[in-house]
């Protein structure tokens, strides 16, 4: 049997002093099999001939898999990379790492774009927002970021867009809500503000979400992450932003890809 990169074994008890003299030999009382790194597989056929066949056969399986696996990925790649955009004019030329991070969003409609700053995550979401637009796919998007940070996603919309209709939902949450209701394309509101409106139906209209700096929905426990996640759930186009997804434990992301996919991360605690 191969699991995980080892193979595992059922030795006669009078092996044991062999099974042990090859490196990096593990015993599993539970199982009580012996295990031992796949690279140690022709020490294995010489000094335990009859499992020759059987771990010869599953070395094989193993590589068949592996390398269709490495054929699929390819042809993943190529087929992203040479994903047509040909009815799309970028008002700014993307970089190259630009184009495959829009790519890669349209081709998965929900994606973390976990980059360093500086990186273009903002352009490419703008991009990605607009190619769904022109093809009909989504007619309006909900950025929620810091406050911090507000005007400067109006400043790259205006920069990544032609007259791009924006509004950012601020002030008392009256005024946060008939923002809302005059139905702009683009709407920008900070997580706060997201929290004080979280009731109103008009949330419910939108095509595509993203949540920047998305480490702000780390605390399972928060009104705010609790928020994100029951509000969206059945937004098609969701996208997630950050240069520090992890800011204290792996347990940091997983409120984060839960508001991408509820389904993503199987386990139904965060714990």
């Amino acid at each position: 049997m191969i699991k995980a990169g080892q193979v595992y074994l059922k030795l006669a008890y009078e092996d044991r002093d062999t099974a042990r003299r090859i490196e990096g030999c593990e015993w599993h009382p539970g199982l009580k099999m012996w295990s031992w790194p796949c690279s140690r597989w022709r020490i294995l056929v010489r000094l335990f001939p009859g499992y020759a066949k059987t771990v010869t056969r599953d070395i094989e399986d193993l590589r068949a898999r592996i390398a269709e696996q490495k054929v699929q990925s390819i042809v993943r790649t190529t087929q992203i990379n040479s994903m047509d955009l040909s009815d799309y004019t970028f008002k700014l030329k993307p970089y190259a790492h630009q184009l495959r991070m829009v790519r890669w969003g349209l081709e998965k409609k929900q994606y973390a774009f976990f980059c360093e700053m500086g990186t273009g995550k903002t352009k490419a979401v703008i991009d990605i927002f607009g190619i769904l637009r022109l093809r009909g796919l989504v007619r309006n998007i909900l950025i929620v970021c810091p406050k911090s940070v507000l005007d400067v996603w109006v400043d790259e919309f205006n920069k990544n867009m032609d007259n791009p209709d924006t509004v950012i939902l601020y002030g008392t949450q009256k005024k946060r809500k008939g923002l809302l209701a005059e139905g702009y394309t683009i709407n920008i509101i900070n997580y706060a503000g997201l929290l004080s409106i979280k009731k109103d139906p008009a949330l419910k209209q939108f095509d595509m979400v993203v949540l920047d700096e998305s480490s702000r929905v780390k605390n399972p426990k928060s009104q705010r992450t609790r928020a994100a996640l029951d509000l969206f759930k059945r937004v098609e186009y969701k996208f997630i932003c950050s240069g520090t997804p992890i800011t204290q434990s792996p347990i940091d992301i997983f409120p984060q890809f839960k508001f991408l996919d509820e389904d993503f991360i199987p386990q139904k605690s965060y714990y």
